[in-house]
């Protein structure tokens, strides 16, 4: 017999989850902040991009972690509480923010790619987007923020 060491524990699914969308909450804030108040980049935006798509990717294994519902009702003592929902719930927002950063970067024709680095010379420049082009992706930010108590 082996030891059983491939098993998630609800207890870590939970406690990781837990804290990492609580570090991706103070990344958006920090993010929005940004977006608000001066120019943004090609490169962070595709850093947040990357950011979100990972938070999706972790919340869905979470919720696949036998008797996480379970147990996030017992930590929570609330047992109306169904942590796979609001994973979805989350999941659905990210998700819509996903598709407004990608529908607010222009693209080049044909074949749409994605415009967001020029050429100085031999030097790649991240494209710089403005607080207007942003304020429709800082919106469904703010979304997300608040729907992580």
């Amino acid at each position: 017999m082996a030891f059983r060491a491939s098993n998630v524990l609800p207890q870590a699914a939970y406690t990781s989850i837990r804290g990492q969308l609580l570090r991706l909450k103070q990344y958006l804030n920090a993010q929005s902040s940004q977006m608000g108040a001066t120019g943004y980049n090609s490169d962070r935006l595709m850093d947040l991009v990357q950011t979100l798509a990972e938070t999706t990717a972790a919340m869905t294994t979470a919720a696949a972690t036998p008797g996480i519902v379970q147990y996030a009702r017992d930590q929570e003592d609330d047992q109306s509480y169904n942590v796979a929902a609001e994973f979805t719930s989350l999941q659905a927002l990210i998700d819509a923010a996903i598709v407004t950063i990608t529908n607010a970067i222009p693209k080049s024709n044909p074949g749409d790619y994605l415009a967001l680095y020029t050429l100085s010379g031999t030097n790649q420049v991240a494209r710089t987007f403005t607080v207007g082009q942003m304020a429709a992706i800082k919106t469904e930010l703010d979304g997300i923020i608040a729907s992580i108590a």
